[in-house]
């Protein structure tokens, strides 16, 4: 589809491993902290900045999710169809379990700050 679209933009909104007894801070967020934004070769920088400026201008709550490779999400292959495409995840404690947990307020801070990119583009 990101090839047949040529769309100009790509959000890939997903869910991330937040911070739970035994990870380190450095690959996981915190919850209650906000969105995670992505920064990876495979995203647009530009993107990830325009995110990340506009989550300060407005108060927006956020964390970065810093990946050295790939994000193992759509954005990696919507990124090389040539679209700027951007990850934006809720961190989630308990991934991939029956007990996930994520903070309502993330979600809700993540909705506002995607939003308030699309007014901006």
């Amino acid at each position: 589809a990101a090839y047949d679209i040529s769309a100009d933009y790509a959000i890939v909104v997903d869910v991330s491993f937040a911070k739970t007894h035994c990870e380190s801070e450095e690959e996981c967020g915190i919850m209650g902290k906000g969105a995670m934004i992505g920064i990876a070769p495979s995203l647009s920088r530009e993107m990830s900045d325009g995110f990340i400026s506009l989550a300060e201008e407005k108060g927006i709550p956020y964390q970065l999710e810093v990946m050295s490779g790939k994000t193992g999400t759509n954005a990696d292959t919507i990124g090389v169809s040539g679209t700027k495409s951007v990850t934006i995840s809720i961190p989630e404690k308990h991934m991939h379990t029956p007990v996930e947990i994520v903070d309502i307020n993330d979600i809700d801070n993540t909705a506002l700050l995607i939003a308030e990119y699309l007014k901006r583009v």
